[in-house]
């Protein structure tokens, strides 16, 4: 870790800085390790996979020293393994939020670990966030081994998150998009979850918060990861579109809906 930041320290400005996998080796008995007070100014940063929470603490305090966070720092990724993760983080985001323009959270794997408990999530809002235009969440399905009754109270729980978080978003925000890893599995999945009404009122829930009075948003996409040939891609899509025409009217309705596979978004 002191290498890593030793290196980083020798830059004055980094237009992306990228750090994903852990574990690092921490400075033994200091978890607030100092860097230079000249740590560089960040514009888009990247925290992934870290493993141990005390190496995005870091990140944190030294984007508040470096005067990346006055407005320098537009667009930030963040994946994460554990509830408390995401905790410090929307903790940061409130000295970080205010310049952002863009925001992916990949909180797929915490919600798994709090399945059944939707009110652990309460306190998470993007109201600090009032220059927010683009934002992406996950659904994961990506776990083969995983029981369904499992999957379906995860997604579940994440609806209901997802749609506090988008009622909180600015009104400025013009793009959503929903990283769907494991996509084929994605259309019965959603097709479960919406089967008892209250699973139902949760999608529309989700409809409303996309489309609500005041909204700025040109498009909702829904992006197909782990997707296997031209075949499988062109099942999935067709699944969703008539899932969404069914279960989010609205949205479906403006012709705001738009699925593109991984590749597609991101071509090489």
């Amino acid at each position: 870790m002191r290498h890593l930041f030793g290196l980083i320290n020798m830059f004055t400005s980094i237009d992306r800085l990228f750090v994903d996998c852990g574990p690092w080796e921490l400075p033994v008995g200091d978890p607030n390790y100092e860097l230079s007070p000249a740590s560089p100014i960040i514009r888009d940063l990247t925290l992934q996979a870290l493993e141990d929470p005390n190496c995005a603490i870091m990140f944190y305090n030294a984007l508040r020293r470096s005067g990346s966070l006055d407005g320098p720092l537009k667009v930030i990724q963040f994946a994460c393994y554990t509830r408390g993760e995401v905790v410090d983080f929307f903790d940061f985001l409130k000295d970080a939020g205010k310049h952002l323009t863009e925001l992916n959270i990949d909180m797929y794997f915490p919600l798994r670990w709090s399945r059944g408990d939707p009110g652990s999530w309460d306190a998470l809002s993007l109201d600090c966030c009032p220059n927010l235009e683009k934002l992406t969440l996950v659904f994961d399905f990506d776990a083969p081994d995983e029981m369904l009754h499992i999957r379906d109270v995860v997604l579940q729980t994440a609806l209901q998150l997802y749609t506090r978080l988008l009622r909180s978003a600015p009104r400025r925000l013009r793009e959503v998009s929903f990283c769907i890893y494991g996509a084929a599995n994605a259309r019965p999945a959603f097709t479960r979850s919406a089967a008892a009404s209250e699973g139902r009122e949760r999608w529309a829930a989700l409809d409303r918060a996309l489309s609500g009075p005041g909204t700025a948003l040109a498009s909702v996409k829904f992006l197909l990861c782990d997707v296997d040939g031209k075949g499988e891609l062109e099942e999935c899509k067709a699944g969703l579109v008539e899932f969404v025409a069914e279960c989010m009217p609205t949205v479906a309705g403006r012709g705001l809906v738009r699925l593109r596979s991984e590749r597609e978004e991101y071509p090489d």
